[in-house]
């Protein structure tokens, strides 16, 4: 695309500072639109490894994130009485292999930093409207507000408001899990340490790990096949009631739930498309393929899709042959990522009595090496 183009971003998440800060300084008019007032704070544990921390790193980006990293040393799962089943050492989990470890706000907060300083960001503006004409679109905006761009990029998660506006719902599938999950965070009150520990019962588990804070975060998932969340007034309520006979440790974390505030709570669910791009817009991140939390690589996935997306464009002067270039590249990673993740459920959240003996027999008696194989699979895949 030639210097001067003109693009908007839909959404103020990891793929699309990303893509601010990688189009901006290859000479880009660019613009984000963010229905959130300001910074969204909260989020998981995530890791950029592999071809995103690479791609972090020739943005320049890997000092500062550096100092938010987490330096976990450990991943433990343990059964419903607290007996560890598997205990996993990072250093030789990932040796050999390029990670960062950060809370999701910090990496958002890192990248906000730089893309604030080449770009114009919106706060507390969507897009209400697409009207595709010869060499770009007219966008209409929330506040009243009208623009043309040459280029609409949707990073707007999996609600997206650009996939609702350009694409046909029958453009794309949705995947349910069934599974529900939620997150928070609270004082290290389980007393752990440089540790990221999964506490498993049949049809539910709770994960919990050290933030750079004194705080630790706790993640719950478990079994339910409604496509629906209660309002948020009753989320603790239904959160508390799912867990409900839990272990001694989880029902402690969940002691901490908080009361008076709202906290992550959501349906998961992939999106699967067969074509990312329609006109002159195109889906990034969870807009175009949302992996869930439970795939452990959606942070990642957005990262590198951004850094592909904005090379291709950049390295393209026809649009549709950019948008054909980028998804080459992802789509086969994508695709590996997505069955192998809805594969994972059933023997991290096992439906039946066997299923749940079997694999709590295999990590207990299983060697380290074949988890650690897989581990480092996983997080070589982006």
């Amino acid at each position: 695309m030639k210097k001067g183009s003109k693009i908007l971003i839909s959404g103020a998440g990891i793929a699309g500072l990303v893509m601010a800060i990688n189009l901006s300084k290859a000479g880009m008019d660019v613009v984000i639109v963010e229905k959130s007032p300001a910074t969204r704070v909260g989020g998981f544990l995530v890791a950029l490894s592999h071809q995103a921390y690479l791609f972090a790193e020739n943005m320049g980006l890997i000092p500062d994130l550096r100092r938010y990293d987490l330096s976990i040393q450990s991943s433990s799962y343990h059964d419903r009485t607290g007996r560890c089943l598997l205990d996993l050492d990072y250093s030789k989990l990932f040796e050999g292999l390029d990670i960062v470890q950060i809370m999701r706000d910090d990496l958002a907060h890192v990248l906000f930093d730089h893309a604030k300083a080449v770009s114009d960001i919106r706060f507390g503006e969507e897009i209400t409207a697409i009207e595709e004409n010869w060499n770009g679109a007219d966008v209409q905006f929330s506040s009243g507000k009208e623009q043309a761009f040459d280029v609409i990029i949707g990073a707007d998660g999996l609600h997206s408001a650009v996939r609702q506006l350009v694409f046909d719902p029958a453009d794309y599938k949705r995947h349910y899990l069934d599974l529900h999950c939620a997150a928070f965070r609270l004082p290290n009150v389980l007393e752990i340490e440089s540790q990221f520990s999964t506490h498993m019962e049949r049809t539910r588990y709770m994960a919990v790990f050290n933030t750079r804070e004194d705080d630790i975060g706790a993640v719950f998932v478990w079994a339910n096949t409604d496509r629906h969340l209660p309002s948020p007034d009753q989320r603790r309520k239904y959160l508390l009631e799912s867990f409900e006979g839990s272990s001694e440790t989880i029902q402690k974390t969940l002691s901490y739930c908080p009361k008076d505030e709202p906290f992550y709570m959501d349906v998961l669910s992939q999106i699967d498309m067969p074509v990312w791009h329609k006109g002159c817009s195109v889906l990034l991140g969870d807009a175009a393929h949302c992996l869930t939390l439970f795939s452990g690589r959606g942070a990642a996935a957005a990262f590198a899709g951004a850094c592909r997306l904005s090379k291709a464009l950049i390295e393209h002067d026809d649009l549709e042959q950019g948008f054909k270039a980028y998804e080459a590249e992802m789509r086969p990673i994508i695709y590996d990522i997505m069955p192998a993740t809805r594969g994972a459920v059933k023997w991290y959240v096992p439906m039946s009595r066997k299923n749940h003996i079997l694999r709590d027999g295999l990590m207990r008696f299983v060697p380290n090496r074949v988890f650690r194989t897989y581990f480092k699979r996983k997080y070589s895949k982006v």
